[in-house]
């Protein structure tokens, strides 16, 4: 089961990276970027271009996605540019509050499926089968 568990993780890391750089290469290809947020109109061209080659928003979109990813790895999440506080720091306060809400959601519809599951299954094509199939789709 171990040898099985380990294998699926390292075939889900492919796909995650896939599914990333898919991600970051939409978001690159929108017309603006997060400099458009912090800049203000009264700035000049000058002051916007240090501020993209601060970020490092100059950089070839490869480079941007490797530095990105190597920060990942290291735990670094990057800081937020409307709170101005670390990513992680958010994190740390929002991941508490999605898990009360979705816990108990998922603990129902859990426990809500094997009751169904179950009484499908003990009336095989009855109506109480129909019912329970049909519910689910």
């Amino acid at each position: 089961m171990l040898k099985y568990i380990v294998k699926r993780i390292l075939q889900a890391i492919p796909l995650l990276l896939l599914i990333t750089l898919i991600c970051f290469t939409l978001i690159n290809l929108a017309p603006y970027d997060a400099i458009d947020s912090i800049t203000t109109p009264d700035m000049t061209k000058a002051e916007v271009e240090a501020k993209r080659e601060a970020y490092g928003l100059n950089d070839p979109m490869i480079v941007q996605y490797g530095r990105w990813v190597v920060n990942i790895l290291k735990g670094d999440f990057g800081y937020s540019l409307l709170s101005h506080t670390s990513i992680k720091y958010d994190l740390k306060i929002r991941i508490p509050a999605t898990i009360k809400l979705v816990l108990p959601s998922y603990l129902t519809a859990y426990l809500l499926s094997i009751v169904l599951g179950l009484l499908a299954g003990s009336h095989k094509n009855k109506w109480q089968d129909k019912l329970s199939t049909a519910s689910a789709r």
